[in-house]
C-alpha cells in the first residue's frame, strides 16, 4: 500500500510539473525511432527549408497531438484527428508534439524522434547528430531540455544571447506557433522566460546553410568604363600629331 500511495504520490508530482513547464512528456508505451536508426537516413537539407517545413505546421495551425493523424494520442489521450490544411499525406506519418515537428522539419525517418531520443543526440559530441554550443546556434538546430520534456527549433536571434525566436508545438489543445522569448544562457544551456528547465542546442549534421544570394563579381583587369575611348583617343591624336611632322619634313 505505500509503495502504491508513493508511486501516486510520484505521478501526482509529475502532472504538477507537467502543468507548471508545458511540454512533450511521452508515456513509455509510446513506439520510438531510435537515433541509429534514423542517422544514416539523414538526407541533406539546407537551413532555409527546415525552417520552411516547421513554419508550414504554423500556417495550417497544426494541432499538438502525440500520435501520427488518425492514431493513438500517447500524450493527450484520445485519437489524433487532423482535418483541413492541417491533414496532408506529407506529415500525416509523424507526430503532431514538440519532437514530431523537429522530426518533420529535419526531413527524418517518420514519426520521428521522442524527446528522450533528442536528449541522448543533444549530448553526443559528434555523428549525424551533435550537441553544440549556445554561442554556436544557427536557424534550424533544436533546443531539447536536459532530461525529457520538451524540444523546440530556433528560428534565430533577436538578440544573441538574450532574446530569441523560437518555433514549437508545446501542449494539448494547442496549436504550432513561432513566438519570441527572452532568455538567460549559463554554460551550454539555456533557460527561457516562463520555463524552469534548462535546454541543451542539438544540430543536425546534415543541415547546410542556406545558399547566399549570387553575386556577380566585378570583371577584372579591366580599366574603368571610359577609359579606353579615353585612351583611344589619345594615341589617335600622337598618331595624327606625327604624320603631320613627318608630312611637314617631306615637302
Amino acid at each position: 500500500m505505500a509503495h502504491l500511495l508513493g508511486r501516486a504520490a510520484a505521478l501526482g508530482l509529475v502532472s504538477l510539473l507537467g502543468l507548471m513547464a508545458p511540454g512533450c512528456v511521452v508515456e513509455d508505451t509510446m513506439p520510438v525511432t531510435l537515433p541509429e536508426e534514423i542517422a544514416d537516413r539523414a538526407d541533406p537539407i539546407a537551413a532555409a527549408d527546415v525552417l520552411a517545413r516547421a513554419r508550414s505546421w504554423v500556417q495550417v495551425a497544426m494541432p499538438y497531438c502525440g500520435g501520427t493523424n488518425g492514431g493513438k494520442d500517447y500524450i493527450c489521450g484520445g485519437t489524433c484527428v487532423r482535418t483541413g490544411a492541417a491533414k496532408s499525406p506529407e506529415w500525416d506519418p509523424y507526430r503532431s508534439d514538440c519532437s514530431g515537428l523537429v522530426s518533420y522539419s529535419w526531413g527524418l525517418k517518420a514519426p520521428g524522434l521522442d524527446t528522450g531520443s533528442m536528449g541522448t543526440i543533444a549530448k553526443q559530441s559528434s555523428g549525424a547528430f551533435k550537441r553544440i554550443a549556445i554561442d554556436a546556434l544557427q536557424p534550424g538546430d533544436a533546443l531539447v531540455t536536459v532530461t525529457k520534456g520538451h524540444t523546440f527549433l530556433f528560428a534565430g536571434w533577436v538578440t544573441k544571447g538574450k532574446r530569441l525566436r523560437l518555433i514549437e508545438e508545446y501542449d494539448c489543445g494547442k496549436i504550432a506557433r513561432e513566438v519570441e522569448r527572452d532568455i538567460t544562457v549559463s554554460g551550454d544551456t539555456l533557460k527561457k522566460s516562463g520555463d524552469s528547465r534548462a535546454y541543451l542546442a542539438a544540430h543536425l549534421t546534415a543541415m547546410t546553410a542556406s545558399d547566399p544570394t549570387p553575386v556577380t563579381p566585378p570583371p577584372t583587369n579591366q580599366p574603368p568604363h571610359g577609359s579606353l575611348d579615353r585612351a583611344d583617343g589619345a594615341v589617335g591624336a600622337v598618331e595624327r600629331a606625327v604624320g603631320r611632322l613627318v608630312g611637314g619634313r617631306g615637302r
